[in-house]
């Protein structure tokens, strides 16, 4: 952490705790590149446009081919023309680009403290993308309206999408969709993957069970498969249809991973995702998800999922290499982060009932350092 100040001309500082160095570290980002000033003043640089991609690796990948198993094709339908660069004023964007970094930042969620990874153009793009996956599934989450109205606030906010794709805006439109429209523009991600999220929140609303695991990878591909997609457009690739099925199959470790993390957070909400034919082979009941410590069916059907889990994680290892190098550093820092996750399930050996499972504070703040330190070594 000294090596980390001093390469960014800050002092040496003592910390004490975990979460000092974390903040500490957190800081240290925001005041080096990505902003400049400091954590009570958050204003931002002037946005600058992409670099230009290196030999090989397309920043503007072509568009996806049909995704085996899934209903619909990501052809070239899917990047109609979007929102022309005179339909929103610079200041309107930029407003559009400082809520959607604020939120992003406000998350503190394991994926943000990864973006440090990236250069200042797709740190911003990449929190457009967080802020909009956070938006819609809060919409899904809000306890204090009844399902019908959650179901309405969905198909608003859909509707909302479909005009502002199509060039149409509204004094009514949430504020982070000039930015999101111009993100997906610059990086030609195809549109039907900020419908697919939608799709997935609505099949959230209802008490979820999944018949067996090509049940739940098909709920998974919707919530967490097309981020994968998403943002390894945004950070650059090879255009392959190799790296397009490895940045799924990476959604799926990472969904497998939050669901055996929050299994009973999900059971308070009615929502079953271990596969039905797993509890039944152990003989686990849904009255053992929302006990207070786990039984040994519980544990037995946790341990089987996390040896699924971490196999698949290894498996989208596979994806650096078709990744920028931009891409390589923030994935690395994902899959560390996601990885440590999986470690520590699996070092309670199926326990994860009580208290939630988490990343420490110094784990993150780790993390961002190295994110940080190999950032300034490609200067």
């Amino acid at each position: 952490l000294s090596e980390l100040t001093r390469s960014v001309g800050r002092p040496e500082t003592t910390l004490t705790t975990d979460s000092e160095t974390f903040r500490h570290v957190c800081n240290c980002a925001q005041q080096e590149e990505v902003f400049a000033a400091p954590v009570d003043g958050w204003t931002s640089r002037p946005w600058k446009p992409p670099r230009e991609p290196q030999s090989g690796i397309a920043l503007l990948p072509r568009t996806c081919d049909h995704v085996p198993g899934f209903p619909h094709s990501l052809s070239a339908t899917c990047c109609m023309p979007l929102l022309s660069a005179n339909t929103v004023s610079p200041a309107d964007l930029e407003r559009s680009y400082q809520a959607c970094l604020a939120l992003a930042r406000k998350s503190r969620s394991n994926f943000y403290c990864s973006f440090f990874a990236l250069p200042q153009d797709q740190f911003r793009d990449t929190c457009v993308l967080y802020a909009y996956m956070r938006l819609t599934d809060d919409l899904g989450d809000d306890e204090a309206l009844s399902l019908d109205e959650r179901r309405e606030r969905l198909r608003q906010w859909k509707s909302q999408l479909t005009s502002a794709l199509d060039g149409q805006q509204h004094a009514s439109m949430s504020e982070v969709f000039p930015a999101l429209v111009d993100m997906v523009q610059r990086h030609h991600v195809p549109r039907q993957l900020l419908f697919d999220v939608i799709t997935g929140v609505e099949s959230d609303l209802a008490p979820r069970r999944f018949a067996d695991q090509t049940a739940l990878e098909r709920y998974c591909y919707h919530v967490a498969g097309v981020v994968g997609l998403a943002c390894i457009h945004i950070w650059g690739f090879d255009g392959s249809a190799e790296a397009e099925q490895l940045a799924i199959r990476c959604g799926l470790a990472f969904q497998l991973t939050n669901i055996l993390r929050d299994i009973q957070e999900d059971a308070r909400r009615g929502r079953v995702y271990l596969p039905q034919d797993q509890l039944a082979r152990f003989g686990c009941t849904e009255a053992d998800l929302h006990a207070t410590t786990s039984s040994e069916a519980l544990r037995a059907v946790i341990r089987s999922e996390a040896e699924r889990a971490t196999a698949i994680h290894r498996e989208a290892a596979d994806l650096l290499p078709h990744l920028s190098a931009d891409g390589r550093r923030v994935y690395r820092a994902m899959h560390a982060v996601y990885g440590e996750l999986l470690r520590k399930i699996c070092r309670r050996e199926g326990d994860v009932l009580g208290n939630r499972v988490r990343v420490s504070s110094l784990f993150s703040a780790k993390t961002i350092a190295g994110c940080l330190w190999s950032r300034w070594l490609r200067r």
